[in-house]
């Protein structure tokens, strides 16, 4: 036997592919691995076990000055605080609560844990969690990917860490609906 063929029978007779197969060959092909870790972002958006995030700063590698924290699955405001940069931020300890164990979305993953990483080391917060591999993922680059598009895309939340949460959450439900049906984007 060959090609097609050979490969269906390697499976056995009418049987289909183990889904951790599936999950590894998905994880390592070029193209469809950055589907399948949206995929994931869509499995943990379902369960609400997942939280979009977003900071403003006084400049690009300023001070935190407000942050903002919704339930990626319903919306629901979690935490929106302006944070005053003289002062340690009283909501360290709301970010901790509402971020550990869950998987985090940003716009711009990697600017937003720096901020929140150099404003906790700062203030000695300890967020070490938001450290961790695998805790974030950049809903703008899958949006690039999603969209196939440039890598950068404005989110048009009106930079407010607030707004911007809220756009990303309706991005995050656009990208979740059949073709078609993604509203605005």
């Amino acid at each position: 036997m060959t090609g097609l063929l050979r490969d269906l029978d390697a499976y056995g007779p009418l049987q289909a592919p183990r889904a951790g197969t599936v999950h590894a060959e998905l994880a390592t092909h070029p193209v469809l691995g950055a589907h399948a870790v949206a995929g994931r972002i869509v499995v943990g958006t379902a369960s609400g076990a997942a939280v979009v995030l977003d900071t403003e700063t006084t400049r690009l590698d300023g001070v935190l000055v407000e942050v903002a924290v919704l339930d990626a699955a319903t919306g629901e405001v979690l935490l929106e605080s302006l944070v005053r940069p003289e002062e340690p931020i009283s909501a360290g300890a709301q970010l901790l609560h509402l971020t550990r164990g869950r998987t985090v979305i940003a716009y711009n993953a990697e600017f937003d844990q720096a901020r929140l990483l150099q404003h906790a080391d700062r203030d000695r917060l300890d967020l070490a969690h938001l450290a961790g591999a695998g805790v974030w993922e950049c809903l703008m680059l899958r949006r690039s990917d999603w969209a196939m598009r440039p890598r950068w895309m404005p989110l048009h939340g009106g930079h407010r860490a607030g707004g911007d949460c809220r756009v990303a959450v309706e991005l995050l439900a656009a990208m979740t609906t059949p073709y078609g049906r993604g509203g605005r984007w």
